[in-house]
């Protein structure tokens, strides 16, 4: 019965290094790869932050082309929150 040794280290060869061009492409990959992920998640989540910066904002700011309300408008979570007649059960 013989041992398991790990690729490239059979009969107790040492590994070759791995070339430089090859080190520089995983490298070159890896962050390609990271960058489409982040895209990908802002991408996901601007609507989120978009909806959550509109319900801070009064009815006026809301219809304007600001994109960051001023001065937050906390009471309006507060009343959309709250029972309406609309979403009572009969």
């Amino acid at each position: 019965m013989s041992a398991v040794t790990a690729p490239g280290t059979e009969a107790g060869r040492p590994r070759r290094p791995v070339p430089h061009a090859i080190r520089r492409r995983k490298l070159l990959l890896a962050i390609a790869n990271h960058s489409v992920a982040i895209a990908l998640s802002i991408a996901f989540l601007l609507p989120f932050v978009f909806i959550l910066a509109t319900s801070l904002m009064t009815n006026q700011q809301a219809l304007s082309p600001s994109i960051w309300p001023r001065p937050f408008v906390w009471s309006t979570t507060r009343r959309c929150s709250s029972p309406s007649p609309s979403c009572a059960t009969p």
